[in-house]
């Protein structure tokens, strides 16, 4: 049987919260913004609504390099945090 202390909250997923809060709102607020950004451009017409898709798909392909990059010392980071090191140098 499950009691309401084997749901409690330990200070690992305290801090992994602190962390995790903040980035899950900002990246909420990103989408939301181009999500409004895609309904206004679509009220403008189809030649609009069309180069907008096809500059959303040029500039996800520009990003990957970027997002590899950030993804890639998101893990680093995580490892340092992870051994109580966080000015490791290389």
């Amino acid at each position: 049987m499950k009691r309401k202390r084997d749901f409690s909250f330990n200070t690992h997923s305290i801090r992994a919260l602190k962390i995790g809060i903040p980035l899950a709102l900002q990246e909420f607020l990103t989408r939301l913004s181009f999500l409004a950004l895609c309904a206004f451009v679509n009220r403008l017409g189809l030649e609009a609504s069309s180069g907008y898709g096809v500059a959303c798909k040029t500039v996800n392909f520009v990003m990957l390099v970027p997002s590899s990059l950030m993804q890639s010392m998101a893990s680093f980071v995580a490892q340092n945090v992870g051994a109580s090191n966080v000015y490791r140098n290389g």
